[in-house]
């Protein structure tokens, strides 16, 4: 008989990917149950969804794993494995917890299935750089500087203006900026260019590490450390910090490498969050990171699939449609799941992926909506070809988050990605042409 051999290296993605299921059952169950339970995160635990827990996740393992494995990996490749990451292991232990239908548990099933056929048919496709030439002259990073100042300069006139240059490092408070930054949005240059900002700050930060200009970095960083004192979005906070780690453990073209310390790190994080709530008994880590990240958009996914099942979708009228004068039946959608699930009509619950998809087309979305985003992926692949690799992962990592929290359109439009791609797209540098092979 051939004996079966095993490498070393899948035993320990193996291992490391059980560990964090283990470590997020404790956090939900010996944390966030007692103190959130009011929010809809119960205990209904039985043998029956222990199974089923387990089976979806051993499930899910090859894909996952494929996905960490591509050496050469593409912009797609890192945006999918940190929604991988943050979305169906967590979602695991929220089946074991007994609080999802069985309908929305296949729903979220077939719509994962369907993400991963997309990309791994999609990414057979070769990617070949692209210039912009004006006469003989390739337009480069020198063309696009101009915007990196300009949204230096948009963050700090939005601050003096609404908040008097307020730094903020209180993060039980960010609900209360939130309220009051809600009152600034009504104007068309803090709602449309105000994200936009932000989101470039986050490139040039990356940028600015990489070519040694410490100087440019620390304005950047304080631009962003300004735009959380306004609004509270954590992601303004934290994304900075990933960017300058990001550059501190830089390897070449070494993604997988990049991957694993995602994997290896929320795990971790997941195991201090347990160990400050044993020893100091506060949870911070636990409801900022573990609750807000990786269980609360899981969960609003479960609450979108119900409110829709029983609604007629929105066809993307309260996004692009709307510019062709089509008008929305859910005006702030996000707080009317607010009003409906939680009994609180000022929560804010705005979400991505699933919640997107059942939004604008139904049930047929959770088909329809993976090609779309698989799509958009892959034009983000074209921009960011040919862009230093630090920079690469700080705006992977990023979008990623956006994505999980908001639908793609509006991400596209409204939250700047789209002409976050434009800036990386001239960002470009002499590196080899993505290889697609994994």
């Amino acid at each position: 008989m051939k004996s079966i051999k095993i490498k070393k290296s899948n035993l320990i993605i193996l291992f490391t990917i059980f560990l964090y299921r283990l470590l997020l059952d404790q956090c939900y169950f010996k944390v966030i149950v007692p103190l959130f339970s009011s929010y809809g995160f119960h205990d209904y635990r039985n043998i029956t969804y222990l199974i089923m827990s387990w089976l979806v996740l051993v499930f899910f393992i090859i894909p996952i794993k494929s996905v960490l494995n591509e050496k050469n990996a593409s912009f797609s490749n890192i945006v999918i494995f940190i929604l991988t990451i943050i979305s169906i292991i967590p979602f695991s232990t929220l089946v074991y917890s007994g609080i999802f239908s069985k309908s929305f548990i296949i729903v979220y099933i077939i719509y994962w299935i369907t993400v991963f056929i997309v990309y791994f048919s999609f990414k057979k496709i070769k990617i070949k750089p692209r210039n912009i030439k004006i006469g003989d002259k390739i337009l480069n990073d020198k063309f696009i500087i101009i915007f990196g100042i300009a949204s230096v300069l948009f963050i700090l006139y939005i601050s003096y203006k609404y908040t008097h240059f307020r730094l903020n490092f209180n993060f039980f408070k960010v609900y209360e900026l939130r309220s009051e930054a809600s009152n600034y949005g009504s104007t068309p240059l803090y709602g449309y260019l105000f994200p936009l900002a932000r989101m470039i700050n986050i490139l040039f930060l990356a940028y600015c590490l990489k070519r040694k200009k410490y100087l440019g970095a620390i304005l950047f960083f304080l631009a962003q450390m300004l735009s959380f004192g306004i609004d509270g979005l954590k992601s303004a906070f934290f994304m900075p910090i990933i960017v300058i780690v990001t550059t501190l453990f830089y390897k070449k073209d070494n993604y997988t490498y990049y991957k694993k310390i995602v994997l290896y790190g929320i795990p971790i994080v997941s195991l201090l969050g347990i160990l400050e709530k044993l020893i100091f008994n506060t949870f911070y880590i636990v409801n900022i990171i573990i609750r807000r990240v990786l269980f609360i958009p899981v969960f609003l996914n479960s609450c979108y699939v119900d409110f829709f099942s029983k609604n007629k979708p929105d066809y993307f009228f309260g996004s692009f449609m709307k510019l062709f004068g089509f008008k929305t039946n859910y005006p702030n959608l996000g707080n009317i799941i607010g009003d409906v699930y939680f009994n609180q009509p000022g929560m804010n619950c705005n979400n991505g992926l699933i919640s997107d998809a059942v939004s604008n087309l139904g049930l047929w979305g959770i088909v329809i909506l993976p090609i779309i985003l698989i799509l958009v992926l892959r034009f983000m692949d074209i921009c960011a070809d040919n862009v230093d690799e630090r920079i690469f992962l700080a705006s992977a990592i990023y979008f990623a988050v956006i994505l999980s929290n908001t639908f793609l359109f509006t991400a596209l439009l409204t939250h700047g990605m789209f002409f976050g791609c434009l800036v990386l797209f001239f960002m470009k540098e002499k590196r080899s042409t993505i290889n697609e092979s994994s």
